[in-house]
């Protein structure tokens, strides 16, 4: 038997009601706050974001302070969370609202993808978590219940048929509980390992992983394993975990001071001996193109080697 709608968002409302993680953002619905959770939260677990959120939003309390911020202050706060061009994005973006947008946030999907560091799924998400408009906000979570729940499946589905089905089984009425409600729910309960014997939806689930509607014996079932993704590169000799480690080595130095590039390599051969320089220099052009640092000097006319670096302005 498939649920009808109805039956989902009551579900979901009620569940949530009880299970909810108290997360500082959903505490609010000032969009610029919004904005930096979202930002925060790309590629980033929630444990790790809400302590830096709440030290985030005291330090930069409005979009017009987070606006006249320079880069250094921005990227020293975010120091930790990994994946630095998002702060440099959010600055950006708060930039943007204040010179173009006349300081009025933007809350439709076509202006906030403009932003930079802004795509489809952060737009729907400051829409209706800010806004509370009805859109589907669609991430792994949302298609994991969906897929399964609807369909019994666990193949990803073509971007186009995710959205069909999200918005087909959006809560227009609440839009703000539903779509929190089925990231949670995917998070906490329906995740790559489903926890079926406590889901709220067990016995309308189409999913053949739904172990209450099947009888067997525990140790011949063959249960499903996480895929741990096979790299090549362990993470600490990456070049993100260098990236981050010479964003770190720049946040800790004195505000303006200058970095040598001698300095900045004898830094990183204490954690790996065999990192050369040319290597360097390739992350520093990179960090320096994305404008998480700033040179001395016009690269052009003088190799990197010869050029000190610091935090931009």
């Amino acid at each position: 038997m498939q649920a009808s709608k109805e039956f989902l968002h009551i579900k979901i409302a009620e569940w949530f009601s009880l299970n909810q993680r108290e997360l500082p953002w959903r505490q609010t619905r000032n969009p610029y706050f919004i904005m930096i959770s979202e930002f925060m939260l790309q590629q980033t677990q929630v444990s790790r974001v809400i302590p830096k959120f709440i030290d985030f939003i005291e330090k930069f309390p409005t979009l017009e302070f987070l606006s006249q911020s320079n880069a250094s202050e921005v990227i020293r706060s975010w120091s930790g969370l990994g994946y630095n061009k998002r702060a440099i994005n959010l600055l950006r973006s708060a930039k943007m609202i204040i010179d173009e947008f006349k300081g009025e946030f933007p809350n439709d999907i076509k202006n906030l993808c403009l932003l930079p560091g802004v795509g489809e799924y952060t737009a729907s998400a400051i829409i209706c978590f800010a806004f509370e408009k009805a859109v589907p906000v669609i991430d792994i979570n949302v298609n994991r219940v969906l897929e399964r729940l609807i369909l019994g499946s666990d193949i990803r589905l073509p971007v186009k048929t995710q959205k069909e089905i999200a918005l087909q089984y959006l809560n227009h009425e609440d839009p703000w509980t539903w779509n929190q409600g089925i990231m949670e729910f995917g998070a906490l309960v329906c995740k790559n390992i489903p926890d079926c014997f406590n889901c709220v939806f067990n016995t309308v689930c189409a999913s053949p992983l739904n172990r209450t509607k099947i009888y067997y014996e525990e140790e011949k079932i063959t249960k499903p394993k996480l895929q741990i993704e096979n790299k090549n590169t362990p993470f600490i000799q990456s070049d993100r975990y260098f990236r981050g480690q010479l964003i770190k080595f720049l946040s800790l130095a004195i505000e303006d001071e200058w970095i040598s590039f001698e300095d900045a390599y004898e830094y990183i051969k204490r954690m790996d001996n065999s990192f050369d320089q040319e290597k360097l220099e390739i992350l520093l052009d990179k960090l320096n193109f994305e404008g998480l640092i700033q040179f001395s000097d016009i690269k052009s006319e003088k190799t990197i080697k010869t050029l000190s670096f610091r935090l931009p302005k």
